[in-house]
């Protein structure tokens, strides 16, 4: 009983100290003979399988601040930069509820959601190209260019009248600015975290939450006040104020690898951004898959649900608050569950909180979508379980890469998310009929339940079916 006892004990400080990083070294782990010959008895299970080796050695020598004055800072700053990139995708409902209503109503909705699925498509698209810049360069070349680009975009957005200037302005050059900026403002808080890295980025996507709960309220108030063109600008100066502070709060702390080493520029821009040999890695290849399902179903919901409130018969401010509802509720779902992922493992996370969003619409938003009270509690379920999905996709990306890959991976799975965005909105616009927004739900639902499946395929891609953190 002493011996058991005390490998009891050894264990737990072993795991404790596996909690604290997304891999394991066997080598760390000493045991005496005793202790070894009953763990090889109970085949005891490794946390990461094998296969991770090749990413250990990487990081092997690194050593992460975890926390301190500039790292907080920096998490900060990310936190302003996601307010505007994050908060402008969570608050699209509030701009295509109106311009649907007003500039271009007399086009059907599949048509108008062509505006929001291209801003999707060059928010997430271009972020393969600005891993490999952010790999080379650091945040700062291109926080400024995409700032630059969102403000640009806000401003002739105001200006729009038609449905091909909206196309140009919003969908192209603000989707360009914001996947500009998105990249950098995730990816710098890999320098400085790595065991908290989950619960570092959950606070910094918060930032994501409160624009989504913000900007709605902000734009319905002026929309009425002072016009829908003085709305959209003073949204752009809001922006320029939180980039402004982005760039100026963010630190790398790695420098990076400036050669060229003799690569043309279609070489580095091009053939090796476009190096799909990544998917090699099991893990990887079913990361994207999940993330791209669960990525798409949310962006659906966030981009019809004020106008399905609107069309169900609710008021438009009650609509709007709805959407505030559930943008403020994610930043509790964004927080908590990054918190617990640390704890818990990353992966196993994903699948509770992507399953939790598939019931609340099979459950609630299908059958009971049109009354008020059910859809209330729905705003607040869904906003709670899809606000990992913006903060933990990222950490569970860099869970399995290299901390000098993070960039390049982070946009190669965001390549495959632009494109499903691509498709995915307008599908669901066509899925409309006048005011029954019934196969829109389904569609989505079943979008959300196959990004489940495809995180529980990701956990066993990584760990087969152990019971472990991962």
């Amino acid at each position: 009983m002493e011996t058991i006892s005390h490998v009891t004990r050894v264990l737990s400080k072993q795991f404790d100290a596996a909690s604290s990083t997304p891999e394991i070294n066997s080598s760390t782990i000493e045991l005496g003979p005793t202790e070894a010959h009953v763990l090889q008895r109970h085949e005891v299970a490794e946390l990461v399988p094998d296969s991770s080796s090749d990413y250990q050695d990487e990081d092997k020598g690194l050593e992460f601040p975890e926390g301190g004055w500039m790292a907080w800072r920096v998490t900060l700053g990310s936190f302003f930069g996601l307010f505007v990139v994050l908060g402008v995708i969570n608050a699209v409902g509030a701009i295509q509820a109106y311009v649907e209503e007003n500039q271009l109503a007399q086009l059907p909705s599949s048509t108008v959601a062509w505006i929001f699925s291209i801003n999707t498509f060059m928010t997430y698209f271009f972020s393969i190209q600005c891993g490999q810049l952010f790999d080379m360069y650091g945040p700062y070349p291109l926080l400024a260019v995409g700032s630059f680009l969102i403000v640009l975009g806000f401003m002739l957005t105001s200006l729009c009248q038609q449905f091909w200037q909206f196309v140009v302005c919003f969908g192209i050059v603000c989707g360009l600015g914001s996947s500009i900026c998105l990249t950098p403002a995730v990816a710098i808080i890999g320098d400085w975290f790595k065991a908290k890295r989950g619960t570092a980025t959950g606070a910094a996507t918060i930032g994501g939450s409160l624009g989504g709960a913000v900007i709605p309220i902000m734009l319905r108030s002026m929309y009425s006040s002072v016009g829908y063109a003085w709305a959209v600008r003073t949204l752009g100066f809001l922006s320029l104020g939180c980039m402004a502070i982005c760039i100026w709060l963010v630190k790398p702390r790695f420098e990076r690898a400036h050669e060229k080493n003799g690569r043309t520029f279609w070489q580095l821009y091009v053939t090796d951004v476009l190096d799909f040999r990544c998917l090699k890695d099991k893990r990887f290849a079913a990361l994207c898959f999940a993330a791209t399902f669960s990525e798409i179903a949310l962006l659906i919901s966030l981009t019809f649900f004020t106008s399905f409130c609107l069309k169900s018969g609710m008021s438009q401010n009650y609509s709007y608050i709805l959407l505030t509802i559930m943008n403020a509720v994610g930043m509790v779902g964004r927080y908590l569950p990054a918190w617990i992922s640390d704890r818990l493992g990353r992966f196993n996370t994903m699948i509770i909180m992507t399953l939790g969003a598939s019931l609340a619409m099979w459950i609630m938003w299908l059958p009971f979508g049109t009354h008020r009270g059910a859809l209330t509690a729905f705003a607040v379920v869904y906003g709670f379980f899809t606000g990992s999905i913006l903060s933990l996709i990222p950490v569970c990306c860099g869970q399995i890469s290299k901390t000098s890959e993070y960039g390049r991976r982070y946009g190669v799975m965001n390549f495959f998310i632009a494109f499903g965005a691509l498709g995915g909105v307008p599908i669901s616009g066509a899925l409309i009929f006048d005011t029954n927004y019934d196969y829109l739900i389904i569609f989505n639902a079943i979008l959300s339940t196959i990004g489940c499946l495809g995180w529980i395929l990701a956990r066993t891609a990584c760990v087969k079916f152990k019971i472990c953190k991962v």
